[in-house]
């Protein structure tokens, strides 16, 4: 674990703005983190791991792998016949409103949050510097947000 922490010390963007950039995790943290989980690996390792329910987490992330403070989780149910292929799908249906959730803290804590066709912004209310929270890769997902400040 120290080694994977001080590798991602060595990256500027995460040494330099970890607690203001956020994650989207598809499982429920702290089960199913770290190295190597990510995507299908996640889904396989709940599904071998008979797990009755998986989700998604939003959290802060910070120099740990996948460590940082949690900020929203949505769940779903694992059924018995469940591939990775239709966890993902599940998972996917539900990271839109638990990053709706995980913004909604965050603009209890910062002044602002603005929100474009390709990322959202926070202004924080403190320093008054702007951080990059979280890129948003699809304009429908951007269009969801906006709709919801």
């Amino acid at each position: 674990w120290n080694t994977e922490k001080k590798k991602l010390k060595s990256y500027p963007l995460i040494s330099n703005y970890a607690g203001h950039i956020i994650n989207v995790h598809p499982s429920l943290l702290p089960k199913f983190k770290g190295k190597g989980m990510f995507g299908q690996n996640v889904h396989k390792a709940v599904i071998n791991a008979k797990e009755k329910e998986s989700g998604v987490t939003v959290h802060l992330v910070d120099l740990g792998i996948d460590s940082g403070e949690i900020l929203s989780q949505k769940s779903v149910s694992v059924d018995e016949n469940e591939t990775p292929d239709t966890l993902s799908k599940k998972i996917k249906d539900i990271r839109i409103p638990a990053i709706i959730d995980a913004l909604k803290i965050l603009q209890k804590r910062f002044w602002w949050i603005c929100v474009s066709n390709t990322l959202v912004t926070l202004l924080f209310s403190q320093s008054w510097k702007s951080y990059l929270i979280h890129i948003i890769s699809y304009s429908q997902y951007s269009n969801v947000l906006a709709n919801n400040f």
